[in-house]
């Protein structure tokens, strides 16, 4: 059973902001417009776990006024925006989706948050997260699960549940998450929307709870590249270069067999697609060879990393924890020093080998999950007749990016049953505006 969708279904921040520029449309009538999709959308679908209705509502007045005097911000001047409940937001619960934070008020903004602001976007309100940002489904927070727009009895994928799911209701037309081990592209690719994890270190963390300092990433999601983009010379830590690629790029399919059973539907699909948007298919077998190292330092990287920011909260409060959490870090104490130290040495080793394979390639790409978002409850799930958890078929071929720290992009790529499925792009390190000038030049 799928959800009507809201408001900003199929609006643009680019078409919506050429409207608030020229006074065809005021920003508090996006504000009251979103806020009447929440109300109308999130019951079924609980993306949103709270709201500030009054402060963002008085905060379009203002945006108005200053669009009155001449004033414009930006492409963001008035456009509503959804913050992942694991980022700090002044003056709104920021919970973590823990019951150990469910009264924790932030009274300053994560720097993201900040700088969104200062660019005109008007905060709405705080989407669900998983537990800590932890758990690719979406369905363990103490605010419950929430459920994916294309069908309510299948999950969103996480941990940016509430934030994908909020953008494929029409709810807003944008919103932020984190991703760590796909947490943006995995929910993205199971709601059908756009989901960016950019380069490690382009949009900054502070203010974000952790899960794995060095695996950590802010990004954006939303209907199209474009608006990716918009929201990325926003954030962006450090400046934005204007690229207009001259080129096709030299795009490659990566095998993902080679990292994890793929659903012979969603393969199909995402192929298609690959070949509409690049043409010919060729095959970037040197990276598949680098994939078993990969998998084994991020998985030790991870565990230690997200064992550090929570040990004294599992000894001291572990009741408070859910039961899903504490099995997922519970590995990571017997993870030694030299064991991380090691793998901080390999992830060195494997960035240089990669940045080498992008002297001759461009883009890498394959499928974004496994499978379609499954139904809810599920431990395993049968892939071409093998049995896989559930977190590895819907993880598994979106970690190897966070360790790599390079950009990579979730992009619709039709669906499966009715269910969506995407395709993920990857770029060469730190070359996020190429990626994204050239998906818009190929009008994906």
């Amino acid at each position: 059973m799928a959800q009507p969708h809201g408001f900003f279904q199929g609006k643009t921040v680019a078409e919506l902001s050429r409207q608030v520029r020229n006074q065809e449309v005021r920003c508090v009538q996006l504000t009251q417009a979103a806020l009447d999709a929440i109300h109308q959308q999130n019951p079924a679908i609980n993306a949103f776990v709270s709201l500030n209705v009054a402060e963002a509502l008085h905060t379009a007045q203002l945006l108005d006024r200053e669009i009155d005097e001449g004033q414009y911000r930006g492409p963001l001047h008035g456009i509503p925006i959804a913050i992942k409940d694991n980022i700090d937001t002044r003056g709104m619960p920021t919970t973590y989706g823990s019951h150990l934070f469910q009264n924790h008020w932030p009274t300053t903004d994560a720097r993201c948050v900040a700088l969104l602001r200062a660019a005109g976007a008007v905060v709405v309100g705080k989407t669900l997260t998983s537990e800590f940002a932890l758990g690719p489904t979406g369905e363990f927070s103490f605010q419950g699960p929430s459920h994916n727009p294309h069908d309510l009895n299948r999950v969103t994928g996480g941990s940016s549940a509430g934030s994908a799911a909020a953008v494929a209701g029409g709810m807003v037309p944008i919103a932020i998450g984190t991703d760590t081990a796909g947490s943006i592209r995995i929910p993205a690719s199971f709601c059908g929307v756009v989901g960016f994890k950019p380069s490690y270190g382009r949009i900054s963390l502070e203010g974000v709870y952790p899960v794995s300092a060095t695996l950590d990433h802010v990004g954006p999601l939303a209907q199209c590249v474009e608006d990716i983009a918009i929201l990325l010379e926003v954030l962006s830590v450090s400046p934005i270069s204007c690229v207009k690629p001259a080129d096709k790029p030299r795009a490659v399919w990566v095998g993902p067999e080679a990292i994890h059973d793929v659903d012979e539907r969603v393969l199909a699909c995402c192929r298609a697609r690959f070949h509409a948007i690049f043409g010919t298919e060729q095959r970037a077998v040197d990276f598949e060879a680098l994939i078993p190292a990969v998998q084994s330092a991020f998985k030790t990287i991870l565990l230690a990393e997200a064992y550090a920011v929570h040990s004294a909260y599992l000894e001291d409060e572990g009741s408070h924890f859910s039961s899903e959490l504490r099995t997922r870090l519970a590995p990571g104490k017997a993870i030694s020093a030299w064991q991380y130290l090691n793998a901080l040495g390999s992830r060195k080793l494997l960035q240089s080998q990669v940045a080498e394979l992008f002297k001759t390639t461009d883009l890498l790409v394959m499928p974004s999950t496994a499978i379609t978002p499954p139904r809810f409850g599920l431990k395993s799930i049968t892939v071409n007749g093998v049995e896989h958890p559930i977190r590895e078929a819907i993880n598994g071929l979106t970690s190897v990016w966070n360790l790599l720290g390079l950009p990579a992009i979730n992009v619709p790529a039709g669906t499966v049953d009715d269910l969506p499925c995407g395709l993920q792009i990857i770029a060469g390190p730190n070359q996020d505006e190429k990626l994204l000038a050239w998906l818009a030049a190929l009008q994906v």
